[in-house]
């Protein structure tokens, strides 16, 4: 097991849980970022309802993490 302290622990240091909570936070306003870029390539090639689109060729992709398919990736 991992010895890791929750946040509300108050014997942490009031820095060390300004830095988790930031850290936090961070990670996920990125995660928001990438999915309403995603969400905003999809639309602009057309399909709203799509979660993402390729930015080369239009062709829906899974997930938000990448901004090409494999195939453009590739240079194909």
């Amino acid at each position: 097991m991992h010895n890791v302290k929750p946040i509300s622990d108050p014997t942490l240091p009031v820095e060390q849980v300004t830095v988790m909570f930031e850290s936090q936070y961070n990670d996920e306003m990125e995660a928001e970022v990438m999915r309403l870029e995603a969400q905003k390539r999809a639309s602009d090639v057309g399909h709203p309802e799509w979660e993402n689109a390729c930015r080369v060729c239009g062709c829906r992709i899974n997930g938000t993490r990448v901004a090409t398919c494999t195939k453009c990736a590739e240079g194909s």
